[in-house]
């Protein structure tokens, strides 16, 4: 009520209806002179309306006749009116051939809604266009009218000595931000806009294609003022006017940086109706690239309104709603009606409304008062409850006599310079718009989008609070005249915010079939510098909610766990894990959504872990603690066999055999596991599955524990009790269990196991030290029948933290007395060796409570080895000897059976000792046969060496590896071979000695030698018995002077030809010469001259020149 009453004060001192800004009256009278007119035109006599559909009564349709109820008064004179068609659809051809039988078509069609602009509509065919197919509404296209000094240093923008904290001292200027301002034209010629123009339209008859040339012809220009005025406070530069003389502009805007979009939707009267249009025409070019600075529209100001209220469902509302989800911050004018009115498109639930305060020519706003003339909250509902989107105005700011560039002075003219006042909300809204500029700079991330305007709500957040809470059950800080505060820069772009964001969703199994359980799991992580408070996680699958928690309080940086089990029938699902909190300043990642498929049910079996738990659900360091899986069978087969290995982290600490489980059937297997400090990941795996499972895709399940440090305190727990021993009758069983401190005091407890109720023994004040334990045990002579074993531990002194584990049970059953055998131990009396004989010892024991035979059975991989038949006493056991031969050597696994059970044993058997293989060395000259004893050769004569007489006794031949040494008689290697078989010459006289080493695949070595006697080849000059060396040598260099000269002659003859391209790079192959040293043969393959050789035979080093 206090708002209401306050709110009525500003009523009385109202300026008069429908001024948007107060600084000449000329365009309210312009504005009553246009209705009068419109009230007068000639029109056609309205003709009876036909029979329309039903339309259900709504804001501007109160009768519920489809007609919006403000063109009543034009309709009854007659007058053509300007509309809106509003259908519950994007209309088509059929609505456009019912246009057309009357003569009518569209002037605009809606690219976001379903709606159709037409204008100049006889007023005798309104009642007709009510029979519209689809047709929700004949709404009136109403007429929008417009609605620096001291005023941005007052929101905390610019510097001054009033406010040291403000956003400009953090280097944001608008920088990257593109404003689109929507009113009639800027002058964009003013030296305040040097530099920041980046396109413009006309759109006031229709948006036609835009420019990026500022000063042409398709630049709209302002010759109303207004729009200069708006454009040059959101983010004019100032110029050089500086009558201050302090070295900064007098009249900077909020944003000097950010570039302007010229976006003219009022005539130069200061008066239209393309509104929508404008807005769609930003909508279309959010992310246009201009050529040049960013691309884009990142912030629309719209200055304008209509005269009349709105729910906010007005096309002109809802057009600019559909800009805020493409990504553009819509600021618009509360209006100047002194009056509890909303307007268009102030009135768009995503639209920030701005009202105007009275900043009284001075920096300090503490104690501005809202401005009479700005029109207050909340605005009418749009019956949709939810209440925030009613709670208008979002902010105030400064708007009486805003100091701003100034408009043409005269018809026809533009402006250049030059400065004047004005006042109203139309002043008030781009000061919003520039600080919305100045956010976007600061953080791009805070775009809106479907789902999110986190500008809206970081300003209704960290406005300064203006006037008490109007509507505190709803919001402890929105006023209906302050709306949610004073609007503050440096608060805006300075802001320790909670950051609830949803960073894992996920589902286990990840491919689930019908019947699995799929425990839906998230984790919710604060990603904000403020704690994040009273949050809400919310699981859902589709539009059904899985559960709903209160997230505890997170600290920055700190994270949330949480699941819910869910078991989905056959088909595709979207998850989706939602987090919601007052104070939130990001929502745009509150959520995450994960596609889920169900298969259908597999044929066959089907194990699936469907749930996993430990109890103590939050236990302690050192805690005995059962950790239990539930196991179902959802095929239609029964499974015979499995196995639940249970995990810490990747170590195994049990496994546990399942018995047969039927189609449909559930059991619990559970593991004892003791817990360590910290944050612990356990899981369970089902594995060896008979039959074979189906779908191995819901077989491990996982579970996160918290185990907390152990207490100061004495904390008693018994665990591990089992029985050692067979469960026969007549058998003495072993009762085995450990009494564990898991406090950090020393201490004693009275300790009591019970057999079915009644004490089987006892132990009194049992001293155990922190964080030790102490084994007990107790033999028993079993009884057949069920029973109970219970381990109770009372008494504690000092007094223990908790007695929540002060107890332990064990539930089992003692069988009738009967044998009960089991393999013990295989064993062999010698080391094996393939091919030898062993004994191979089964040793049997009868752990049961009566003498028993037995078949035991002894087998390798291969077969069976044999198989013996045994009696042995209850109690004792027996040796079982088998003879074996082993067939192959390395190792081998050994299986003994004797009734159900069994036992293995790998045993490594060596192979036999091996065999030394035969080298047989030989030799041969041409035309002869092999022999091993020394060959007699000749110079230059060729001689082959072989292995090939040799053998490996015990393995394969093929598998021996050769190595052949050819040396002198002075050891001077001569050749080394690795072949079989290989050819040789020698051209130097002596003995030569070839060893041969021949090396089977198991490592033996066997070698042997021949040798070759080289003597000299008889040579004769023709005569007498002159010296034959001499002889020699002549003869070599004869030939040697014989090729050089055929060579020479070649290299001349060359040289001849005319044909020089083929011959100069002719050369015929290797030169074979032979060595001046040891007459080895060298083979040059090379036709450069000179060239340094050497001889591979006796390693001597010449030159060849020619």
């Amino acid at each position: 009520m206090g708002g209401r009453a306050a709110a009525a004060a500003v009523t009385q001192a109202a300026v008069p209806p429908h001024s948007y800004y107060t600084r000449d009256p000329v365009p309210a009278v312009l504005r009553y002179v246009v209705v009068v007119m419109l009230l007068l035109l000639p029109g056609a006599p309205a003709l009876p309306a036909p029979v329309a559909g039903e339309f259900a009564p709504s804001y501007f349709d109160g009768d519920g006749d489809g007609v919006d109820d403000r063109l009543a008064p034009l309709l009854t004179q007659g007058a053509a009116v300007n509309i809106f068609l509003v259908f519950d659809v994007a209309p088509g051809a059929e609505q456009r051939r019912a246009l057309a039988s009357l003569g009518l078509e569209p002037s605009y069609e809606s690219h976001y809604l379903p709606v159709w602009q037409l204008d100049g509509v006889p007023a005798h065919n309104v009642g007709w266009l009510t029979a519209l197919p689809g047709l929700r509404l004949v709404e009136w296209q109403a007429i929008y009218y417009p609605l620096l000094s001291y005023s941005v240093p007052a929101v905390k923008a610019r510097d001054s000595s009033t406010y040291d904290d403000v956003a400009w001292d953090r280097g944001l200027q608008g920088a990257g931000v593109n404003i689109a301002i929507l009113d009639t034209g800027v002058d964009n010629e003013h030296e305040t806009f040097e530099g920041r123009f980046i396109a413009g339209v006309d759109c006031v008859g229709g948006c036609n294609d835009y420019t990026t040339e500022e000063d042409s012809g398709g630049d709209p220009d302002d010759r109303n003022g207004h729009g200069t005025h708006t454009a040059s406070t959101a983010l004019g530069t100032g110029g050089e006017t500086d009558d201050d003389d302090d070295g900064e502009p007098d009249n900077m805007g909020v944003a000097p940086e950010a570039r302007l979009v010229d976006v003219k939707v009022m005539t130069d009267l200061g008066a239209g109706g393309n509104v929508l249009q404008g807005i769609e025409w930003c909508t279309n070019h959010a992310d246009e690239d201009w050529g040049s600075g960013t691309p884009g529209i990142q912030v629309m100001s719209m200055s304008v309104g209509t005269s009349g209220g709105s729910d906010g469902s007005d096309s002109v509302s809802q057009a600019a709603n559909a800009a805020v989800a493409a990504g553009i911050v819509a600021v618009a004018a509360m209006g100047n009606d002194g009056d509890n009115v909303v307007p268009a498109p102030a009135a768009g639930d995503w639209v920030i409304a701005v009202g105007a305060t009275d900043d009284q020519d001075t920096v300090d706003r503490d104690g501005d008062p809202v401005a009479d003339y700005s029109n207050y909250g909340p605005r009418d509902s749009d019956g949709d409850d939810d209440r925030w989107d009613e709670m208008k105005p979002d902010v105030v700011a400064p708007g009486s006599g805003i100091h701003a560039a100034a408009g043409a002075s005269a018809p026809f003219t533009i402006a250049t310079d030059g400065y004047t006042d004005m006042s109203g909300t139309s002043m008030s809204c781009p000061h919003v718009a520039g600080l919305a500029a100045l956010m976007l700079q600061d953080d791009p991330g805070l775009e809106p989008g479907t789902g999110q305007n986190e500008v809206m709500w970081r300003m209704r957040n960290f406005s300064e609070q203006w006037g008490p809470a109007s509507e505190p059950d709803n919001s402890s800080k929105y006023n209906y005249v302050g709306g949610w505060g004073y609007a503050d820069a440096w608060a805006f772009v300075n802001v320790a915010q909670a950051d609830g964001s949803i960073a894992v969703l996920a589902a286990e199994p990840d491919a689930p079939v019908e019947g699995d359980t799929v425990h839906v799991s998230t984790t919710v992580e604060n990603k904000g510098d403020a704690v994040l408070e009273e949050a809400t996680l919310t699981l859902h699958a589709d539009s059904t909610q899985l559960g709903s928690t209160t997230v505890p309080a997170l600290d920055p940086g700190a994270t949330f766990d949480w699941g819910v089990d869910w078991e989905p029938s056959q088909g595709d699902y979207t998850l989706l894990a939602k987090v919601s909190a007052d104070g939130d300043g990001n929502s745009g990642n509150n959520e995450l959504e994960l596609e889920v498929s169900v298969a259908p049910p597999p044929q066959g079996v089907d194990l699936a872990l469907a749930a996993l738990a430990t109890d103590p659900a939050e236990p302690i360091h050192n805690e005995p603690v059962t950790v239990t899986a539930t196991v179902r069978n959802q095929g239609d087969e029964p499974a015979d066999s499995f196995e639940v290995r249970f995990y810490e982290g990747s170590s195994r600490f049990a496994t546990i055999d399942g018995d047969a489980l039927v189609a449909g059937g559930e059991m619990e297997i559970g593991a004892e596991w003791t817990a360590s400090e910290g944050n612990r990941s356990l899981s369970a795996r089902i594995v060896n599955v008979e039959p074979q499972d189906q779908n191995s895709g819901n077989d491990e399940r996982s579970l996160e524990v918290s185990v907390a440090p152990p207490p100061d305190e004495p904390d008693f727990a018994a665990a591990a009790l089992e029985i050692d021993g067979a469960l026969q009758e007549g058998v003495t069983v072993t009762i085995n269990f450990v009494v564990r401190n898991l406090g950090q005091t020393d201490g004693e407890v009275d300790v009591t196991l019970e057999l079915d109720g009644n004490a089987l023994e006892a132990w009194d004040g049992l001293a155990v030290d922190g964080g030790a334990e102490e084994a007990l045990s107790v033999d028993w002579e079993a009884t057949a029948g069920d029973h109970r074993l219970e381990v109770v531990l009372s008494g504690a002194d000092p007094a223990e933290a908790s007695t929540a584990n002060n107890e332990a049970e064990f539930d089992f059953e003692i069988e009738e007395a009967g044998p009960l055998f089991s393999v013990e131990a295989i064993s062999t009396s010698q080391p094996l060796t393939q091919g030898v004989a062993a004994t191979v010892t089964v040793t049997v024991a009868n752990e049961g409570g009566a003498d028993g035979s037995v078949t035991v059975q002894l087998a390798e991989f291969s077969g069976a080895i044999g198989e013996q038949y045994v009696e042995v006493a209850a109690g004792s056991s027996d040796d079982v000897l088998f003879s074996w031969t082993p067939a192959t050597a390395g190792s081998i696994q050994l299986t003994a059976t004797a009734d159900e059970s069994s036992r293995q044993a790998i045993v490594m058997v060596s192979p036999p000792a091996n065999q030394q293989p035969l080298a047989v060395a030989q030799a041969m000259l041409p035309g002869g046969g092999w022999t091993a004893t020394p060959l007699a050769a000749i110079t230059g004569q060729e001689v082959t060496f072989s292995a090939g007489g040799s053998s490996d006794p015990d393995g394969d031949n093929a598998q021996l590896a050769y190595a052949w040494s050819v040396v002198n008689e002075g050891g001077m290697p001569f050749s080394q071979q690795s072949t079989v078989s290989f050819t040789t010459i020698f051209n130097t006289a002596g003995t030569y000695t070839a060893t041969l080493t021949v090396t089977d695949e198991r490592g033996g070595v066997a070698t042997a030698a021949v040798s070759v006697v080289v003597s000299p080849a008889v040579t004769s000059t023709g005569g007498g018995g002159g010296d034959g060396g001499t002889d020699w040598v002549r003869l070599l260099g004869l030939l040697l002077l014989a090729t050089v000269t055929l060579a020479g002659g070649a290299m001349a003859w060359n040289r001849l030809r005319d044909d020089d391209d083929y011959f100069d790079d002719y050369y015929d192959g290797p030169l074979e010469l032979a060595c001046p040293a040891c007459q080895g043969q060298i083979s040059v393959a090379t036709p450069q001259r000179p060239v340094q050789l050497g001889c591979p035979h006796c390693q001597s080093q010449f030159i060849l020149r020619e």
